[in-house]
């Protein structure tokens, strides 16, 4: 049974309160704090390249996302977003996403009478990190626009404890995933009350550095590493409050 936590996600269905800050129409006032929880459901089409060995494939996906479950792609993951204004309109800040994944085997081993149980388990650690620079301005007191955009850095921990015949144990397989790359929001701000929106829009992120690693690779593997690549576009709701 697989358990699936996303940090960002619970953070981010708490922002229900009403801020004391009422949106006006010009551009987001200097001074103002927002905290956002982003990419919580949309529809996103990915397109994913690798190599290994002077070998390169290709591959896309189309996935509809509720609420950051089912995801598969980086980009997908729901995230908190945190952004301060400097000046009126001009915000900095970044976003942060964890989100943890485990899960567990069972099997039974051998034959008629004699049958053993043995068990095996997996887990999965990721930290998104995107610091990013934007500019907000409200059309009228309940409808604006927020584009922002910035590097993006994705690191994902993966371990497994394979099943295995008892009496033959085997090692732990662990490897890493990360991405570098560029995001970019464009989303659309529709305040439901002083200092509370719902926000949507489309959105893009586009990873030009990337790599699986297999840390400790079984007997006979002849790749360990695979150079990776995304480029996700789509169209991506969230939650925003400020003060």
């Amino acid at each position: 049974m697989s358990k699936r936590h996303a940090m960002s996600l619970a953070a981010a269905l708490g922002l229900t309160w009403s801020g004391s800050a009422v949106a006006a129409e010009g551009p987001m006032p200097a001074g103002t704090f927002a905290i956002g929880g982003e990419h919580l459901t949309g529809l996103f089409h990915t397109n994913i390249s690798a190599s290994a060995n002077n070998v390169e494939s290709d591959g896309s996906v189309t996935h509809f996302a509720l609420l950051g479950m089912g995801s598969g792609a980086p980009a997908e993951t729901p995230r908190i977003g945190l952004d301060g204004f400097v000046i009126d309109g001009l915000s900095l800040g970044g976003t942060l996403g964890i989100d943890h994944a485990s899960g567990d085997q069972n099997a039974a081993v051998g034959a008629g009478a004699i049958t053993v149980s043995t068990s095996g388990s997996s887990s999965n650690t990721t930290l998104i990190l995107a610091p990013r620079i934007g500019y907000a301005v409200m059309f009228t007191d309940s409808i604006g626009i927020w584009p922002r955009g910035g590097l993006v850095y994705y690191h994902s921990w993966i371990s497994s404890e394979p099943i295995a015949t008892p009496g033959t144990p085997q090692p732990n397989r662990d490897a890493t995933l990360h991405f570098i790359g560029f995001g970019l929001d464009a989303p659309f701000i529709f305040a439901v009350s002083p200092g509370f929106a719902i926000t949507a829009g489309p959105m893009m992120e586009l990873a030009f550095d990337g790599a699986y690693s297999l840390d400790n690779p079984p007997a006979g593997t002849t790749v360990t590493s695979i150079d990776m690549s995304y480029t996700t576009f789509g169209l991506s709701v969230g939650l925003l409050g400020w003060i």
